[in-house]
């Protein structure tokens, strides 16, 4: 088998991928700018794909040229660009220098090659280049052997350059410019959706004013978090057994802790095209042609900010909400992973920003997977050995450790929430914190899952907090508003018509306000709800109660 996989032709295919793959690489260790070593292991990583590629081709009973020649094109593409670069520069391409090349226009491109166009650069990519053409001439042998060492062979190389990729990736994905190039790409396109949103939501020419009842002279300050993947069945202040939210329940008796709220997806992007706009899942198109919960605010006169613990606008599921955190005075984009920046970045907002009638949006990196990422070690107080699971007694043990990691990551979030209502209290006599979470997350609960999704969705994954603060200024100012509000703790609602319930909160009227899909109103009317288009009484596990408590002695 040996002299079947390393004959001739075979051995001239495995130089020219070599070449392919990792000619451009050597040009590495002539850039002053990257240290030798990181340049010897891109390199070493570089020929290990080159080599699986190989192994992977040979063995693969696929006979077709017209996957060389694409495979060819997808590492030469980028690879020309780092030599033509270089041989202008004398460094090596990033992700922001390859940007430039998605972003330029044709008359651009035309006074950059004229400009720069010379012997030494010609040279060096036809250099590149004449090798790649064997590629296509090769008649690769492959070896006679069984389907099953074939298949075993494949699997293994497979695994192992998983292996190498995932051990690797900081790396590689910062500085081999095969992969540079296409994240540099993908970035290009999702700003391109970005930019699109953005600009379709400037030019929307709203109908009416919008006009603020408040008869509050004084500044008021007013915070809506947005929660992440928190899920209210692991909550202490919803009976969950665990002392998942101690702070929270320490001033439970100041709290508004509503028990009968879903969400309107399960996946981010979705719930927040609703709860930041009027648009539902009976008019999504309303996120391109009415307000946003900004939008009203701003003009009401309010200081607008932003502070995300999510990007903006990274992949396809944060481009909703950064184009509507874009349309605050002010948004600051953190990106940390656990949220105590959060915590520090309001503190300080509140006191640079002046005393003003104010509304801050917080958006929480929350609970999102990964767990352990979520909290800081003095956090990590949970453990089933110690704390048994109030559920799921015959789970692994590996399942028993993500359901304590992922109630230390509420039990942060408890104190994340408790920090910004003890600042919000010291800085603004009128005041409200609203927090509600995206989405839920399952845990085991009653299948063999965690986390969450857009399909396969269960109400775990729906049932989510949604908790209000009041100060007892603006309360005793809006003394008949919050008269009866203890009544309204059990009403059914969706958060896709949030943005009614912070207008009617906050006094904003306007033509498109609706009394009565606010939680907050006595003229409330339950609507039914949708999750992920799908009526909320048929998400599972439809008998809730029952089939949660089977579910936990079976397991």
């Amino acid at each position: 088998m040996f002299r079947q996989v390393f004959n001739i032709n075979n051995l001239k295919f495995l130089v020219i991928i070599f070449w392919m793959s990792s000619s451009a690489c050597l040009l590495y260790f002539f850039d002053k700018e990257i240290e030798f070593s990181v340049s010897l292991r891109v390199l070493i990583i570089s020929l290990l794909f080159a080599i699986s590629f190989f192994i992977v081709f040979i063995f693969s009973p696929v006979k077709t040229r017209v996957f060389r020649i694409l495979l060819s094109l997808f590492v030469i593409i980028p690879s020309l660009l780092v030599v033509s670069g270089f041989s202008v520069t004398g460094a090596i391409m990033n992700r922001g220098d390859f940007r430039v090349f998605f972003t330029t226009d044709q008359a651009e491109s035309m006074e950059f090659i004229e400009q720069f166009l010379d012997f030494k650069t010609v040279a060096l990519v036809l250099g590149y280049i004449l090798p790649l053409f064997v590629l296509l001439i090769i008649k690769p042998v492959k070896p006679v052997i069984g389907r099953a060492v074939k298949n075993s062979v494949i699997a293994l190389t497979i695994i192992l350059l998983a292996i190498v990729c995932l051990t690797n990736w900081s790396l590689v994905s910062k500085n081999y410019h095969v992969v540079g190039f296409y994240r540099s790409y993908y970035n290009f396109k999702q700003a391109q959706k970005f930019d699109k949103l953005e600009a379709a939501r400037q030019n929307i020419k709203f109908e009416g004013a919008v006009v603020s009842e408040l008869k509050i002279k004084n500044p008021k300050t007013f915070v809506v978090i947005i929660g992440e993947s928190q899920s209210r069945s692991h909550m202490q202040l919803y009976g969950y057994e665990r002392e998942t939210n101690p702070k929270l329940s320490a001033i439970k008796d100041h709290l508004y802790v509503f028990k009968n709220v879903t969400s309107p997806a399960t996946t981010t992007v979705e719930v927040m095209k609703h709860v930041l706009t009027l648009a539902n899942q009976r008019h999504p198109e309303f996120f391109l042609q009415k307000r946003s919960i900004v939008n009203l605010f701003n003009e009401a006169g309010y200081d607008t900010v932003w502070i995300g613990n999510q990007g903006f606008k990274g992949n396809k599921y944060n481009i909703s909400h950064g184009v509507i955190a874009n349309e605050c005075a002010k948004s600051y984009e953190i990106a940390y992973k656990h949220d105590q920046a959060v915590v520090d970045a309001l503190g300080m907002t509140l006191r640079i920003r002046g005393n003003r009638d104010r509304i801050v949006f917080i958006h929480l990196r929350g609970s999102h997977t990964k767990y352990t990422e979520r909290y800081t070690k003095d956090f990590a107080y949970f453990d089933h050995n110690k704390i048994p699971l109030p559920y799921g007694s015959n789970l692994s043990e590996d399942k028993k450790q993500i359901i304590d990691e992922y109630d230390n990551s509420v039990r942060f979030n408890d104190h994340i929430i408790s920090s910004i209502i003890d600042i919000v209290r010291a800085q603004s006599e009128y005041s409200w914190v609203l927090y509600f979470s995206d989405h839920g997350e399952e845990m085991f609960e009653y299948r063999d899952m965690f986390g969450h999704q857009a399909k396969n969705f269960s109400r775990y994954m729906c049932e989510i907090p949604y908790i209000l603060w009041v100060s007892d200024k603006y309360k005793a100012a809006n003394s008949n508003f919050f008269a009866n509000m203890k009544y309204y703790l059990e009403r059914p609602y969706s958060t896709e018509d949030v943005i009614h319930s912070i207008s009617a909160l906050s006094k904003l009227r306007y033509a498109d306000f609706e009394k009565s899909r606010s939680i907050f109103s006595a003229d409330f009317k339950e609507l039914p709800r949708l999750v992920n288009g799908k009526p909320y009484g048929e998400v599972q596990p439809v008998h809730y109660a029952t089939e949660k408590k089977e579910n936990h002695e079976e397991q």
